[in-house]
């Protein structure tokens, strides 16, 4: 049965267009793991389910700051989550600003 903070994290990846594989690489899990603890399959303590729910968040800003461009490189994004996020929605509203 998925708990509620695995189910939180899922949805959270479902709104930011993340696949289970690609999150589970960010995080530094294997991707069947992730993909079987987000399937309710396996349970990774309440400690690592809540850094992931917290990490998934922080994925779907990143990726809403990214709109319109679009990114789903693991490496690309775990860099990226190190950032400022209103920094990389300004670049990306100031290249993408001539095309929208």
């Amino acid at each position: 049965m998925l708990s509620a903070t695995a189910a939180k994290t899922k949805m959270n990846l479902r709104l930011a267009g993340v696949s289970a594989t690609t999150f589970g690489l960010i995080v530094g899990v294997t991707p069947s793991t992730m993909r079987s603890a987000l399937a309710g399959s396996m349970y990774l303590g309440a400690t690592t389910e809540a850094e992931y729910c917290e990490i998934s968040a922080r994925v779907l800003r990143l990726v809403e700051a990214l709109k319109p461009l679009r990114c789903d490189d693991a490496d690309t994004l775990r860099v990226m989550l190190g950032k400022d996020f209103e920094h990389i929605r300004a670049l990306v509203s100031e290249i993408t600003k001539d095309i929208q």
